[in-house]
């Protein structure tokens, strides 16, 4: 991995594809869980339970921070706590 934060394209413009916003790729999330007849789910949520497995299965507050690109280190720490 590169370390630059990788980029989901819409398919919309297959050629010239535009980066999702995080609004875009939640909603898309949304219809698809919906398409499939999954209710109550978000990608936040499936992003949040990841973090947490992560964390419960040792993840340093280092690795937690990289892996979900956390807003602050108080975050990470949390998780690292099992709060």
């Amino acid at each position: 991995m590169s370390g630059r934060p990788a980029l989901i394209r819409s398919r919309d413009d297959e050629k010239n594809g535009k980066p999702l916003t995080k609004e875009s790729f939640g909603n898309a999330f949304k219809d698809a869980c919906r398409a499939a007849g999954i209710f109550n789910r978000s990608a936040h949520g499936c992003r949040k339970i990841a973090a947490t497995r992560a964390a419960e299965a040792g993840a340093t507050v280092a690795e937690l921070n990289a892996l979900f690109r956390l807003e602050r280190n108080v975050d990470g720490l949390a998780l690292h706590r099992g709060r």
